[in-house]
């Protein structure tokens, strides 16, 4: 997962520590997905989603789920 962020100071002007890139706020303005979290398919160049396709998303929550209820103890 690759995030493209954005700084802004909010108008303030920090001559003082120019080389510092961690200070700041960021704002996150797009992510971008290379694979499928499921299947680990190469998606389209620019993909928002994480999924491949339906079936993909629906197995991956389903298995996310069955190992909640295993942690939780429901049968």
């Amino acid at each position: 997962m690759r995030e493209i962020k954005d700084k802004y100071n909010n108008g303030t002007n920090n001559t003082s520590n120019t080389n510092n890139t961690s200070f700041g706020r960021f704002k996150v303005k797009e992510k971008l997905f290379k694979y499928c979290w499921k299947c680990s398919k190469q998606l389209p160049e620019g993909s928002e989603t994480p999924w491949c396709d339906w079936e993909c998303k629906k197995e991956y929550y389903s298995e996310l789920a069955q190992d909640m209820d295993d942690i939780v103890g429901v049968n």
